[in-house]
Protein backbone atom coordinates (compact mmCIF):
# COMPACT_ATOMS: atom_id res chain seq x y z
CA UNK A 1 0.00 0.00 0.00
CA UNK A 2 3.22 1.61 -0.22
CA UNK A 3 2.35 3.28 -3.58
CA UNK A 4 -1.41 4.54 -3.02
CA UNK A 5 -0.09 6.58 0.12
CA UNK A 6 2.59 7.99 -1.95
CA UNK A 7 0.24 9.20 -4.52
CA UNK A 8 -2.38 10.05 -2.29
CA UNK A 9 0.25 12.57 -0.22
CA UNK A 10 1.71 13.66 -4.09
CA UNK A 11 -2.58 15.00 -4.48
CA UNK A 12 -2.01 16.73 -0.97
CA UNK A 13 0.99 18.78 -2.80
CA UNK A 14 -0.97 19.63 -5.96
CA UNK A 15 -4.16 21.11 -3.60
CA UNK A 16 -1.92 22.97 -1.70
CA UNK A 17 -0.57 25.04 -4.66
CA UNK A 18 -4.09 25.44 -5.30
CA UNK A 19 -4.23 27.27 -1.89
CA UNK A 20 -3.25 30.80 -3.70
CA UNK A 21 -6.20 30.44 -5.71
CA UNK A 22 -8.81 28.94 -3.85
CA UNK A 23 -8.93 29.73 -0.49
CA UNK A 24 -8.13 31.97 1.78
CA UNK A 25 -7.38 32.42 5.52
CA UNK A 26 -11.36 33.20 6.02
CA UNK A 27 -11.45 29.38 4.50
CA UNK A 28 -13.76 27.17 6.23
CA UNK A 29 -12.23 23.59 7.28
CA UNK A 30 -14.04 20.48 5.94
CA UNK A 31 -15.08 18.42 8.68
CA UNK A 32 -14.62 17.74 12.04
CA UNK A 33 -12.17 15.40 13.64
CA UNK A 34 -12.95 14.84 16.98
CA UNK A 35 -14.37 17.33 19.79
CA UNK A 36 -11.34 17.60 22.17
CA UNK A 37 -9.91 21.27 23.05
CA UNK A 38 -7.36 22.38 21.26
CA UNK A 39 -3.56 21.51 22.19
CA UNK A 40 -2.27 24.96 20.50
CA UNK A 41 -2.68 28.02 22.76
CA UNK A 42 -2.73 30.08 19.55
CA UNK A 43 -5.95 27.82 17.55
CA UNK A 44 -8.95 28.02 19.58
CA UNK A 45 -12.12 25.54 18.83
CA UNK A 46 -13.62 28.39 16.47
CA UNK A 47 -10.60 29.39 14.24
CA UNK A 48 -11.42 28.73 11.31
CA UNK A 49 -9.06 25.58 10.27
CA UNK A 50 -9.12 24.45 13.95
CA UNK A 51 -10.44 20.72 12.66
CA UNK A 52 -7.85 20.26 10.01
CA UNK A 53 -4.75 21.71 12.45
CA UNK A 54 -5.81 18.75 14.85
CA UNK A 55 -5.98 16.21 11.35
CA UNK A 56 -2.62 17.49 10.04
CA UNK A 57 -1.19 17.62 13.79
CA UNK A 58 -2.19 13.97 14.53
CA UNK A 59 -0.99 12.61 11.23
CA UNK A 60 2.34 14.53 11.66
CA UNK A 61 2.38 16.00 8.35
CA UNK A 62 2.43 19.81 9.76
CA UNK A 63 3.98 19.94 13.68
CA UNK A 64 3.38 22.84 15.89
CA UNK A 65 6.48 24.31 17.82
CA UNK A 66 7.95 23.75 20.82
CA UNK A 67 6.20 26.76 22.80
CA UNK A 68 2.58 25.05 22.49
CA UNK A 69 1.83 27.26 19.32
CA UNK A 70 0.82 26.41 15.80
CA UNK A 71 1.57 29.78 14.27
CA UNK A 72 -1.53 29.75 11.68
CA UNK A 73 -1.06 32.88 9.77
CA UNK A 74 2.74 32.07 9.60
CA UNK A 75 3.68 31.54 5.83
CA UNK A 76 5.59 28.56 4.93
CA UNK A 77 9.14 28.96 4.47
CA UNK A 78 11.80 26.95 2.03
CA UNK A 79 12.84 25.05 5.05
CA UNK A 80 9.24 24.39 6.06
CA UNK A 81 8.57 23.33 2.84
CA UNK A 82 11.49 20.52 2.45
CA UNK A 83 10.61 18.56 5.54
CA UNK A 84 6.89 18.47 4.30
CA UNK A 85 7.98 17.28 0.85
CA UNK A 86 10.44 14.35 2.61
CA UNK A 87 7.30 13.67 4.98
CA UNK A 88 4.69 13.46 2.15
CA UNK A 89 7.00 11.31 0.11
CA UNK A 90 8.38 9.31 3.07
CA UNK A 91 11.71 9.94 1.78
CA UNK A 92 14.70 8.04 3.99
CA UNK A 93 16.27 11.27 5.32
CA UNK A 94 19.85 11.37 4.17
CA UNK A 95 23.36 12.97 6.42
CA UNK A 96 25.90 13.62 3.68
CA UNK A 97 29.17 14.84 4.89
CA UNK A 98 29.33 18.25 2.57
CA UNK A 99 26.78 20.30 2.30
CA UNK A 100 25.29 20.98 -0.82
CA UNK A 101 24.46 24.59 0.21
CA UNK A 102 26.28 26.95 2.09
CA UNK A 103 23.35 28.56 4.03
CA UNK A 104 22.28 25.29 5.39
CA UNK A 105 25.10 23.63 6.85
CA UNK A 106 24.71 20.52 9.18
CA UNK A 107 24.58 22.38 12.47
CA UNK A 108 21.61 23.87 10.85
CA UNK A 109 18.23 21.92 12.05
CA UNK A 110 16.59 21.24 8.53
CA UNK A 111 19.93 20.23 7.09
CA UNK A 112 19.05 16.64 6.69
CA UNK A 113 15.73 17.31 5.07
CA UNK A 114 16.73 19.96 2.62
CA UNK A 115 19.54 17.38 1.67
CA UNK A 116 16.89 14.91 1.51
CA UNK A 117 14.44 16.48 -0.71
CA UNK A 118 17.28 18.60 -2.97
CA UNK A 119 16.03 16.60 -5.95
CA UNK A 120 12.63 18.56 -6.00
CA UNK A 121 13.21 21.67 -4.49
CA UNK A 122 14.99 25.17 -6.21
CA UNK A 123 18.63 27.17 -5.29
CA UNK A 124 20.16 30.10 -5.61
CA UNK A 125 23.63 29.66 -7.55
CA UNK A 126 25.81 32.67 -6.93
CA UNK A 127 29.74 33.57 -7.96
CA UNK A 128 30.09 32.54 -4.34
CA UNK A 129 28.48 29.02 -4.30
CA UNK A 130 25.02 27.39 -3.98
CA UNK A 131 22.47 29.00 -1.33
CA UNK A 132 18.88 27.54 -0.52
CA UNK A 133 17.48 30.64 1.75
CA UNK A 134 15.66 28.36 4.10
CA UNK A 135 14.09 31.51 5.64
CA UNK A 136 12.81 32.66 2.72
CA UNK A 137 8.87 31.90 2.19
CA UNK A 138 7.89 29.18 0.01
CA UNK A 139 6.40 30.38 -3.52
CA UNK A 140 3.98 29.25 -6.05
CA UNK A 141 7.14 29.01 -8.77
CA UNK A 142 9.02 26.22 -6.15
CA UNK A 143 6.07 24.10 -5.83
CA UNK A 144 5.51 23.97 -9.27
CA UNK A 145 9.22 22.68 -9.85
CA UNK A 146 8.50 20.14 -6.87
CA UNK A 147 5.32 18.83 -7.95
CA UNK A 148 6.31 18.44 -11.54
CA UNK A 149 10.02 16.29 -10.37
CA UNK A 150 7.70 14.18 -8.34
CA UNK A 151 4.92 13.03 -10.52
CA UNK A 152 7.87 12.33 -13.10
CA UNK A 153 6.98 15.23 -16.07
CA UNK A 154 10.21 17.28 -15.75
CA UNK A 155 11.67 15.38 -19.15
CA UNK A 156 8.29 16.64 -21.12
CA UNK A 157 9.01 18.76 -23.74
CA UNK A 158 5.82 22.26 -23.44
CA UNK A 159 6.26 24.94 -25.48
CA UNK A 160 6.35 28.20 -22.63
CA UNK A 161 3.71 29.64 -25.33
CA UNK A 162 1.10 28.19 -22.46
CA UNK A 163 2.45 31.16 -20.56
CA UNK A 164 1.43 34.19 -22.53
CA UNK A 165 -1.75 34.29 -20.93
CA UNK A 166 -0.63 35.34 -17.82
CA UNK A 167 0.25 39.14 -17.55
CA UNK A 168 2.88 38.77 -14.86
CA UNK A 169 4.73 35.73 -16.78
CA UNK A 170 8.03 37.82 -16.61
CA UNK A 171 7.58 37.67 -12.94
CA UNK A 172 8.55 33.97 -12.90
CA UNK A 173 12.35 33.16 -12.41
CA UNK A 174 13.74 32.16 -15.99
CA UNK A 175 15.21 29.01 -15.38
CA UNK A 176 11.58 28.19 -13.84
CA UNK A 177 9.62 28.78 -17.09
CA UNK A 178 10.01 25.08 -18.05
CA UNK A 179 8.41 23.58 -15.31
CA UNK A 180 5.52 26.18 -14.22
CA UNK A 181 4.65 25.83 -18.18
CA UNK A 182 4.55 22.01 -17.68
CA UNK A 183 2.62 22.56 -14.52
CA UNK A 184 0.04 24.46 -16.25
CA UNK A 185 0.00 22.38 -19.36
CA UNK A 186 -0.75 19.11 -17.39
CA UNK A 187 -3.17 21.07 -15.42
CA UNK A 188 -1.71 20.79 -12.10
CA UNK A 189 -1.71 24.64 -11.82
CA UNK A 190 -3.64 27.46 -12.69
CA UNK A 191 -4.20 30.78 -12.54
CA UNK A 192 -6.16 33.86 -11.37
CA UNK A 193 -8.13 36.87 -12.05
CA UNK A 194 -5.61 40.02 -12.25
CA UNK A 195 -6.35 43.57 -12.79
CA UNK A 196 -8.16 45.41 -15.48
CA UNK A 197 -9.51 41.81 -16.58
CA UNK A 198 -5.91 40.23 -17.00
CA UNK A 199 -5.24 36.72 -15.84
CA UNK A 200 -2.11 36.36 -13.64
CA UNK A 201 0.13 33.47 -12.23
CA UNK A 202 1.04 34.68 -9.44
CA UNK A 203 4.61 33.04 -9.24
CA UNK A 204 6.07 34.64 -6.03
CA UNK A 205 2.88 34.15 -3.85
CA UNK A 206 3.04 32.37 -0.66
CA UNK A 207 0.66 30.24 1.82
CA UNK A 208 -0.01 30.42 5.42
CA UNK A 209 0.53 27.10 7.59
CA UNK A 210 -3.47 27.25 8.27
CA UNK A 211 -4.22 27.42 4.58
CA UNK A 212 -2.27 24.42 3.83
CA UNK A 213 -3.60 22.10 6.74
CA UNK A 214 -6.72 22.71 5.69
CA UNK A 215 -6.00 21.76 1.97
CA UNK A 216 -4.25 19.18 2.61
CA UNK A 217 -6.75 18.02 5.03
CA UNK A 218 -9.66 17.89 2.39
CA UNK A 219 -7.49 15.50 0.73
CA UNK A 220 -7.21 12.92 3.64
CA UNK A 221 -10.84 13.08 3.86
CA UNK A 222 -11.76 13.07 0.07
CA UNK A 223 -10.69 9.14 -1.60
CA UNK A 224 -12.48 10.06 -4.89
CA UNK A 225 -9.27 12.59 -5.75
CA UNK A 226 -6.44 9.85 -4.34
CA UNK A 227 -8.82 7.39 -6.74
CA UNK A 228 -8.39 9.42 -10.17
CA UNK A 229 -4.90 9.82 -9.78
CA UNK A 230 -3.95 6.46 -9.18
CA UNK A 231 -5.95 4.97 -11.95
CA UNK A 232 -3.34 7.40 -13.66
CA UNK A 233 -1.10 5.43 -13.20
CA UNK A 234 -0.80 1.41 -14.31
CA UNK A 235 2.93 0.41 -13.81
CA UNK A 236 4.84 0.45 -10.39
CA UNK A 237 7.07 -1.38 -8.75
CA UNK A 238 5.40 -0.70 -5.87
CA UNK A 239 2.13 -1.31 -6.25
CA UNK A 240 0.99 -3.88 -4.11
CA UNK A 241 0.72 -7.74 -5.41
CA UNK A 242 -2.66 -9.38 -5.58
CA UNK A 243 -1.53 -11.47 -2.58
CA UNK A 244 -0.63 -8.36 -0.55
CA UNK A 245 -4.09 -6.85 -1.45
CA UNK A 246 -5.72 -10.26 -0.14
CA UNK A 247 -4.65 -9.96 2.98
CA UNK A 248 -6.52 -6.95 3.51
CA UNK A 249 -9.70 -7.22 5.87
CA UNK A 250 -12.44 -4.65 4.66
CA UNK A 251 -14.67 -4.87 7.97
CA UNK A 252 -18.05 -3.18 7.51
CA UNK A 253 -19.17 -1.35 10.98
CA UNK A 254 -21.81 -2.63 13.15
CA UNK A 255 -23.57 0.32 13.61
CA UNK A 256 -26.60 0.95 17.31
CA UNK A 257 -28.06 4.02 17.96
CA UNK A 258 -30.38 5.19 20.48
CA UNK A 259 -32.26 8.30 21.32
CA UNK A 260 -31.89 10.24 24.91
CA UNK A 261 -34.75 12.89 24.50
CA UNK A 262 -32.07 15.53 23.10
CA UNK A 263 -29.84 14.00 21.15
CA UNK A 264 -28.90 10.34 19.33
CA UNK A 265 -25.96 8.75 20.22
CA UNK A 266 -24.33 6.49 17.56
CA UNK A 267 -22.18 3.58 18.60
CA UNK A 268 -20.19 0.93 16.60
CA UNK A 269 -17.39 -1.91 16.84
CA UNK A 270 -14.22 -0.91 16.72
CA UNK A 271 -12.33 -1.67 13.42
CA UNK A 272 -9.17 -3.22 13.46
CA UNK A 273 -7.55 -3.48 10.00
CA UNK A 274 -3.97 -2.59 8.70
CA UNK A 275 -5.60 -0.46 5.65
CA UNK A 276 -8.01 1.27 7.99
CA UNK A 277 -8.26 5.04 7.79
CA UNK A 278 -11.21 6.44 9.39
CA UNK A 279 -15.10 6.56 9.61
CA UNK A 280 -17.69 8.57 7.73
CA UNK A 281 -20.72 9.47 10.22
CA UNK A 282 -23.44 9.48 7.46
CA UNK A 283 -27.27 10.75 7.33
CA UNK A 284 -30.11 10.60 4.90
CA UNK A 285 -33.03 11.78 4.67
CA UNK A 286 -34.83 9.85 2.07
CA UNK A 287 -32.05 7.00 1.01
CA UNK A 288 -32.79 4.22 3.30
CA UNK A 289 -29.12 2.38 2.81
CA UNK A 290 -27.27 5.86 3.11
CA UNK A 291 -23.29 5.77 2.34
CA UNK A 292 -20.61 8.19 2.19
CA UNK A 293 -19.66 9.68 -0.31
CA UNK A 294 -23.01 9.29 -1.83
CA UNK A 295 -25.06 10.64 0.83
CA UNK A 296 -22.13 13.18 2.51
CA UNK A 297 -20.98 13.36 6.09
CA UNK A 298 -21.59 14.41 9.23
CA UNK A 299 -17.99 14.14 10.98
CA UNK A 300 -14.83 12.31 10.07
CA UNK A 301 -13.55 10.74 12.54
CA UNK A 302 -9.61 9.21 12.51
CA UNK A 303 -9.18 8.39 15.45
CA UNK A 304 -9.68 4.60 15.13
CA UNK A 305 -10.15 3.67 18.73
CA UNK A 306 -13.38 5.97 18.84
CA UNK A 307 -16.82 4.15 19.04
CA UNK A 308 -19.17 6.46 19.52
CA UNK A 309 -20.69 10.07 18.28
CA UNK A 310 -23.17 12.40 19.54
CA UNK A 311 -25.64 14.01 17.21
CA UNK A 312 -27.27 17.06 18.36
CA UNK A 313 -27.18 19.79 15.61
CA UNK A 314 -23.98 21.20 16.62
CA UNK A 315 -22.47 20.73 13.33
CA UNK A 316 -23.41 21.06 9.52
CA UNK A 317 -24.10 18.52 7.75
CA UNK A 318 -22.05 18.29 4.13
CA UNK A 319 -23.50 17.68 0.95
CA UNK A 320 -26.75 15.32 2.05
CA UNK A 321 -30.32 15.19 1.06
CA UNK A 322 -32.17 17.31 3.88
CA UNK A 323 -29.72 20.22 4.39
CA UNK A 324 -27.23 22.00 6.52
CA UNK A 325 -29.10 20.65 10.26
CA UNK A 326 -31.59 18.10 11.12
CA UNK A 327 -35.41 19.25 11.98
CA UNK A 328 -37.04 18.20 15.06
CA UNK A 329 -39.47 15.02 14.74
CA UNK A 330 -38.11 13.91 11.30
CA UNK A 331 -37.15 10.48 10.69
CA UNK A 332 -33.63 9.85 9.07
CA UNK A 333 -31.09 7.35 8.19
CA UNK A 334 -27.80 6.95 10.18
CA UNK A 335 -24.95 4.55 9.52
CA UNK A 336 -21.26 4.97 9.63
CA UNK A 337 -18.94 3.95 6.27
CA UNK A 338 -15.74 2.55 7.09
CA UNK A 339 -12.64 4.35 5.50
CA UNK A 340 -9.76 2.19 3.86
CA UNK A 341 -6.77 3.31 2.18
CA UNK A 342 -8.72 1.57 -1.33
CA UNK A 343 -12.39 1.27 -0.90
CA UNK A 344 -15.01 2.05 1.51
CA UNK A 345 -17.35 -0.32 3.37
CA UNK A 346 -21.03 0.92 4.38
CA UNK A 347 -21.96 -0.14 7.76
CA UNK A 348 -26.07 -1.20 8.60
CA UNK A 349 -28.59 0.87 8.61
CA UNK A 350 -30.36 2.84 12.10
CA UNK A 351 -33.35 4.51 11.25
CA UNK A 352 -33.95 7.30 14.38
CA UNK A 353 -36.40 10.13 14.50
CA UNK A 354 -34.60 13.32 15.86
CA UNK A 355 -35.92 14.42 18.83
CA UNK A 356 -38.21 16.87 19.71
CA UNK A 357 -39.25 18.32 23.61
CA UNK A 358 -41.87 20.52 24.48
CA UNK A 359 -40.15 21.57 27.15
CA UNK A 360 -36.43 21.71 25.97
CA UNK A 361 -35.88 24.86 24.13
CA UNK A 362 -32.47 23.52 22.69
CA UNK A 363 -34.33 20.32 20.91
CA UNK A 364 -36.39 22.76 18.84
CA UNK A 365 -35.11 24.49 15.78
CA UNK A 366 -33.82 27.82 15.96
CA UNK A 367 -34.36 31.08 14.03
CA UNK A 368 -31.35 32.47 12.65
CA UNK A 369 -31.87 36.04 11.45
CA UNK A 370 -30.87 37.52 8.33
CA UNK A 371 -29.22 40.75 7.85
CA UNK A 372 -31.49 43.41 5.94
CA UNK A 373 -28.92 45.52 4.10
CA UNK A 374 -28.70 49.09 2.72
CA UNK A 375 -26.54 51.08 1.55
CA UNK A 376 -25.73 54.18 -0.72
CA UNK A 377 -23.03 56.66 -1.26
CA UNK A 378 -22.44 59.57 1.15
CA UNK A 379 -19.63 62.07 -1.07
CA UNK A 380 -16.13 59.85 -1.43
CA UNK A 381 -17.34 57.01 1.08
CA UNK A 382 -20.20 54.15 1.16
CA UNK A 383 -22.56 53.63 3.97
CA UNK A 384 -23.79 50.53 4.64
CA UNK A 385 -26.27 49.59 7.33
CA UNK A 386 -28.45 46.68 8.55
CA UNK A 387 -30.78 46.03 11.35
CA UNK A 388 -29.27 45.07 14.75
CA UNK A 389 -30.13 40.97 15.18
CA UNK A 390 -30.33 39.84 18.91
CA UNK A 391 -29.26 36.43 19.23
CA UNK A 392 -27.47 34.30 21.82
CA UNK A 393 -26.04 32.33 19.29
CA UNK A 394 -24.73 35.15 17.26
CA UNK A 395 -20.75 36.38 17.15
CA UNK A 396 -20.69 39.32 15.25
CA UNK A 397 -21.24 40.60 11.57
CA UNK A 398 -18.52 40.90 8.51
CA UNK A 399 -18.90 43.36 5.44
CA UNK A 400 -18.30 41.93 2.95
CA UNK A 401 -17.52 43.36 -0.69
CA UNK A 402 -16.83 41.77 -4.34
CA UNK A 403 -16.26 42.51 -7.32
CA UNK A 404 -17.39 39.52 -9.22
CA UNK A 405 -19.82 37.71 -7.40
CA UNK A 406 -23.32 39.35 -6.94
CA UNK A 407 -24.56 37.06 -4.01
CA UNK A 408 -20.93 37.65 -1.83
CA UNK A 409 -20.65 36.10 1.69
CA UNK A 410 -18.54 35.15 4.47
CA UNK A 411 -16.38 33.58 4.01
CA UNK A 412 -15.82 32.69 0.51
CA UNK A 413 -15.72 36.79 -0.57
CA UNK A 414 -13.36 37.50 2.38
CA UNK A 415 -14.34 40.12 4.78
CA UNK A 416 -13.56 43.98 4.96
CA UNK A 417 -14.43 44.22 9.18
CA UNK A 418 -15.51 42.19 11.18
CA UNK A 419 -17.88 43.43 14.38
CA UNK A 420 -18.36 42.00 17.33
CA UNK A 421 -20.54 45.03 18.86
CA UNK A 422 -24.29 43.21 17.64
CA UNK A 423 -25.43 46.70 18.45
CA UNK A 424 -23.40 48.22 15.76
CA UNK A 425 -26.00 48.36 12.78
CA UNK A 426 -23.70 50.60 10.04
CA UNK A 427 -20.41 51.11 8.46
CA UNK A 428 -18.37 53.36 6.36
CA UNK A 429 -16.09 51.87 2.94
CA UNK A 430 -13.85 54.83 2.46
CA UNK A 431 -10.96 52.56 1.42
CA UNK A 432 -9.03 52.86 5.46
CA UNK A 433 -8.92 49.93 5.63
CA UNK A 434 -7.49 47.12 3.64
CA UNK A 435 -10.08 44.18 2.64
CA UNK A 436 -9.23 40.55 3.81
CA UNK A 437 -9.04 38.08 1.04
CA UNK A 438 -11.82 38.92 -1.89
CA UNK A 439 -11.91 38.72 -5.72
CA UNK A 440 -10.22 43.03 -6.01
CA UNK A 441 -7.20 43.24 -3.87
CA UNK A 442 -6.88 44.91 -0.79
CA UNK A 443 -8.61 48.61 -2.24
CA UNK A 444 -11.64 49.26 -3.81
CA UNK A 445 -11.12 51.28 -7.28
CA UNK A 446 -13.26 54.81 -7.80
CA UNK A 447 -15.63 54.50 -10.38
CA UNK A 448 -15.68 50.69 -10.32
CA UNK A 449 -19.14 48.69 -9.50
CA UNK A 450 -19.15 46.41 -6.16
CA UNK A 451 -21.68 44.02 -4.49
CA UNK A 452 -21.77 44.58 -1.20
CA UNK A 453 -23.42 42.37 1.97
CA UNK A 454 -23.32 41.62 5.58
CA UNK A 455 -23.28 37.97 6.62
CA UNK A 456 -24.13 37.19 10.60
CA UNK A 457 -21.77 34.73 12.04
CA UNK A 458 -23.65 32.91 14.70
CA UNK A 459 -21.70 30.57 16.64
CA UNK A 460 -22.93 27.12 14.52
CA UNK A 461 -23.17 28.49 11.15
CA UNK A 462 -23.36 32.09 9.08
CA UNK A 463 -26.40 33.95 6.91
CA UNK A 464 -25.23 36.23 4.78
CA UNK A 465 -27.75 39.07 4.24
CA UNK A 466 -29.34 40.67 1.01
CA UNK A 467 -26.89 42.49 -1.82
CA UNK A 468 -26.81 46.11 -2.78
CA UNK A 469 -24.95 46.99 -5.86
CA UNK A 470 -23.10 50.20 -5.94
CA UNK A 471 -20.38 52.33 -7.68
CA UNK A 472 -17.37 53.39 -5.36
CA UNK A 473 -17.65 57.20 -5.47
CA UNK A 474 -14.53 58.72 -7.52
CA UNK A 475 -12.85 61.19 -5.70
CA UNK A 476 -9.28 62.72 -5.91
CA UNK A 477 -7.74 60.97 -2.16
CA UNK A 478 -5.68 58.21 -3.03
CA UNK A 479 -7.59 55.41 -3.04
CA UNK A 480 -5.36 53.62 -0.88
CA UNK A 481 -4.69 53.91 2.79
CA UNK A 482 -3.27 57.51 3.77
CA UNK A 483 -2.54 57.02 7.35
CA UNK A 484 -1.12 54.10 9.53
CA UNK A 485 -2.72 51.33 12.34
CA UNK A 486 0.23 51.53 14.34
CA UNK A 487 4.05 53.23 14.76
CA UNK A 488 7.39 52.56 13.39
CA UNK A 489 10.39 51.11 14.81
CA UNK A 490 12.74 53.62 15.47
CA UNK A 491 15.06 52.59 18.73
CA UNK A 492 16.92 50.26 16.01
CA UNK A 493 20.97 49.74 17.31
CA UNK A 494 23.19 47.05 16.59
CA UNK A 495 26.46 45.73 18.07
CA UNK A 496 29.51 43.22 16.78
CA UNK A 497 29.62 40.18 19.16
CA UNK A 498 31.24 36.94 18.97
CA UNK A 499 31.77 37.33 15.25
CA UNK A 500 28.25 38.07 14.43
CA UNK A 501 25.99 40.91 14.32
CA UNK A 502 23.42 41.77 17.24
CA UNK A 503 20.29 43.97 16.71
CA UNK A 504 18.18 44.82 19.14
CA UNK A 505 15.08 47.07 19.03
CA UNK A 506 11.82 48.04 21.26
CA UNK A 507 9.05 46.31 20.07
CA UNK A 508 5.90 48.65 18.83
CA UNK A 509 3.25 49.45 20.09
CA UNK A 510 0.13 46.87 20.28
CA UNK A 511 -2.33 46.93 17.18
CA UNK A 512 -4.56 44.44 16.09
CA UNK A 513 -3.25 45.29 12.26
CA UNK A 514 0.40 44.27 12.98
CA UNK A 515 1.70 41.23 10.64
CA UNK A 516 5.25 41.25 10.92
CA UNK A 517 9.00 43.18 11.31
CA UNK A 518 10.98 42.57 8.10
CA UNK A 519 14.71 42.92 8.71
CA UNK A 520 15.82 44.90 6.06
CA UNK A 521 19.65 45.19 4.77
CA UNK A 522 21.27 47.27 2.10
CA UNK A 523 24.46 47.69 0.68
CA UNK A 524 24.08 51.04 -1.26
CA UNK A 525 20.67 52.09 -0.02
CA UNK A 526 21.03 54.71 2.98
CA UNK A 527 17.55 54.25 3.84
CA UNK A 528 16.40 50.47 2.83
CA UNK A 529 12.61 49.42 3.27
CA UNK A 530 10.78 46.58 2.52
CA UNK A 531 9.88 45.04 -0.03
CA UNK A 532 11.70 47.23 -1.83
CA UNK A 533 15.41 46.52 -0.84
CA UNK A 534 14.14 42.48 0.44
CA UNK A 535 14.74 41.08 3.69
CA UNK A 536 16.41 38.62 5.81
CA UNK A 537 14.10 37.42 8.59
CA UNK A 538 10.36 38.54 9.30
CA UNK A 539 9.27 37.73 12.74
CA UNK A 540 5.24 38.07 13.43
CA UNK A 541 5.46 38.36 17.25
CA UNK A 542 5.55 41.80 18.20
CA UNK A 543 7.39 41.26 21.53
CA UNK A 544 10.33 40.63 19.07
CA UNK A 545 12.97 42.49 19.76
CA UNK A 546 16.53 40.69 18.39
CA UNK A 547 17.78 39.50 15.36
CA UNK A 548 21.44 37.88 14.85
CA UNK A 549 22.91 38.22 11.44
CA UNK A 550 25.89 36.68 10.33
CA UNK A 551 28.06 36.32 7.62
CA UNK A 552 26.95 33.80 4.62
CA UNK A 553 23.48 34.12 5.58
CA UNK A 554 21.16 33.77 2.40
CA UNK A 555 19.01 37.55 1.47
CA UNK A 556 15.94 37.64 -0.01
CA UNK A 557 15.79 40.18 -2.71
CA UNK A 558 18.27 43.05 -2.46
CA UNK A 559 21.25 45.13 -3.67
CA UNK A 560 23.80 42.61 -3.13
CA UNK A 561 24.59 39.15 -4.17
CA UNK A 562 21.75 36.93 -2.17
CA UNK A 563 23.80 36.34 0.71
CA UNK A 564 25.74 38.49 3.90
CA UNK A 565 29.12 38.81 2.79
CA UNK A 566 31.78 38.73 5.66
CA UNK A 567 33.75 42.02 5.81
CA UNK A 568 31.16 43.90 3.95
CA UNK A 569 29.43 47.35 5.36
CA UNK A 570 25.96 47.59 5.31
CA UNK A 571 22.69 49.58 6.22
CA UNK A 572 20.10 47.92 8.43
CA UNK A 573 16.75 48.93 9.39
CA UNK A 574 13.17 47.14 10.65
CA UNK A 575 10.34 47.60 8.64
CA UNK A 576 7.06 47.08 10.59
CA UNK A 577 4.52 45.92 8.70
CA UNK A 578 0.42 46.11 8.96
CA UNK A 579 -2.50 45.00 6.81
CA UNK A 580 -2.59 48.52 5.64
CA UNK A 581 0.56 50.30 5.74
CA UNK A 582 4.63 49.44 5.87
CA UNK A 583 6.30 52.02 8.32
CA UNK A 584 10.35 51.95 7.80
CA UNK A 585 12.43 52.65 11.58
CA UNK A 586 15.90 53.82 11.54
CA UNK A 587 18.57 52.71 10.28
CA UNK A 588 22.38 51.76 11.36
CA UNK A 589 25.59 51.31 9.39
CA UNK A 590 27.80 48.32 10.37
CA UNK A 591 30.22 45.89 9.14
CA UNK A 592 29.72 42.26 9.08
CA UNK A 593 32.15 40.31 10.63
CA UNK A 594 34.99 38.19 9.10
Amino acid sequence: MKFKKYMAIIVSLILVLTIGLTASATEESTAPVSTQDTKFSDVSTDHWAYEAIMLMSERKIINGYSDNTFKPDNPVTRAEFATMMVAALELPLKNPEEATYKDVTKDHWAFKFVETARYYLTGFKTSKGLYFKPSNQAVREDMAVALVKALGYDNETVGQDVLKDFADREKISVNLRKYVAIAVKKNIMGGKPGENGTKVFDPQSTLTRAEAAALLSKVVQDEKITDEMEEKVTDSKDTPSEDEEEKIEYIAPQVSGKSDGKKIVLSWKPISSKAFEGYKVVISKNNTNPSYPDDGYLYYITDKNRTTVTIDNSEAYKNGDFGKYLKSGEKYYFSVTAIYKDKRVAGNVVTLTYPVTENDEESKPVSYTTPKVTAQVDGSRIIIKWQAISHEKLSGYKVVISKNNSAPKYPDDGYLYWITNKNQTSAVVDNKNAYNGGDFGKYLTPGQKYYFSVTAVYDDRKVPGNVVALTFPKTTQNNEANTSSGSAVTTLTGKVEGGKIVLNWKPVARSEKFVYYKVVISKKNPRPVYPEDGYLYYFTDINTSQAIVEGGQGYSGGDFDGYIAPGQTYYFSITTVYNDSKLPGNVIKLTCPR
